[in-house]
């Protein structure tokens, strides 16, 4: 069964990226001595460094596949949701970078030099995406709040349009001297200025008349049109905008992509070296000194 192959005795690895690179290793074995002992004083540092070797165990557990973000973002196929995952990843590589430097080994020290860090689109994609982004953009709620100013006025329209008609209706009071005027909505007329016929006497020039009542009239102003324009559009617009907004960023990524790829590369290659150093030490394996000879000695 696949739980006695090589490849699931020794794989200790946390990522998935981890995971694919040692089967890549493993499919493609080294020849040359100097590579394998590279490999192999990496692998005894990380031994003797046990502390390091749990903390970047614990770190890579944050960390998704970022391959796989990679490719979605290429073909322009990420969620937002996917993009939070790459922000959440990223937030994690300067620590990743400082373990890495505590090395001296010639594989680490070149691990180090290609991997970056990439604070500053850590800041772009944490400013702009949600904690909790959704899967789809359609579904609203991509951007954090300040990310885009046009945004955050549509959603303020849509959030404290209650607020907005309080203001408006004591402007037009103040304005008229109707102290008893109200600014009502219903499904047919929609947003309106209702005057009671005692006060009819006081109704400005811009009051548009809308219905006649019984006992009252009903009004609109350009301002109140307007207002009923920006809520009942706001939605729809901001959806509009995050869309834009969304490809925008993900076209942004794109130019990102090599330094990702770089650094995501440095983690699969160093999850396979942690993977091999905790096998090693918790099944105490002994170091191989290789030779060319093509002679095998096993001792004890």
């Amino acid at each position: 069964s696949s739980t006695t192959s090589l490849f699931e005795v020794i794989n200790r690895t946390k990522t998935a990226m981890g995971s694919r690179r040692l089967s890549d290793w493993m499919m493609q074995p080294l020849t040359d001595i100097n590579i394998i002992n590279q490999r192999l004083d990496a692998v005894s540092e990380l031994i003797s460094n046990w502390q390091v070797l749990e903390k970047l165990r614990a770190v890579f557990l944050e960390i998704r596949d970022l391959e796989r973000l990679i490719s979605k973002i290429t073909t322009l196929r990420a969620s937002p949701k996917d993009i939070r995952m790459l922000a959440d990843s990223i937030a994690h590589f300067s620590i990743i970078k400082e373990h890495l430097g505590n090395f001296k080994s010639s594989l680490f020290t070149r691990m180090y030099d290609e991997f970056e860090t990439l604070p500053d689109l850590y800041q772009l994609l944490d400013a702009a995406i949600s904690e909790d982004a959704p899967l789809r953009v359609s579904d609203g709620g991509v951007f954090k709040n300040g990310y885009n100013q046009k945004l955050d006025e549509l959603r303020s329209i849509a959030n404290n349009s209650y607020d907005h008609l309080l203001r408006l209706e004591a402007n037009e009071k103040e304005k008229s001297g109707i102290g008893s005027l109200k600014i009502k909505y219903n499904s047919v007329f929609g947003y309106f200025i209702e005057v009671t016929k005692a006060h009819l006497d006081k109704v400005p020039d811009y009051f548009e008349r809308r219905q006649t009542l019984a006992n009252a009239e009903r009004f609109v102003t350009d301002e109140l049109k307007k207002f009923e324009s920006e809520v009942l559009t706001s939605k729809a617009r901001q959806l509009d905008l995050e869309k834009d907004l969304f490809n925008d960023l993900r076209d942004r990524l794109l130019d990102y992509v090599p330094q990702i790829e770089k650094s995501a590369s440095v983690i699969a290659a160093l999850d396979v070296i942690q993977s091999l150093a905790s096998i090693a030490s918790e099944k105490n394996y002994a170091r191989p000194v290789f030779n060319n000879e093509g002679c095998l000695q096993i001792n004890e």
